[in-house]
């Protein structure tokens, strides 16, 4: 029996659709990533 995964599959549901939603999350989320460390190091050479 294969393990469970975190997220059940829905009937209906369009795989294809999911996963091009959660890549663009993720590289929304790299983003805000990149903004906040960006950030951090402008604060450190101020310092």
């Amino acid at each position: 029996m294969p393990p469970k995964l975190g997220r059940q599959i829905v009937e209906g549901m369009d795989i294809p659709a999911e996963i091009a939603r959660l890549g663009s999350r993720r590289e929304a989320l790299a983003e805000a990533k990149r903004a906040i460390e960006a950030r951090a190091q402008e604060r450190f050479e101020q310092e």
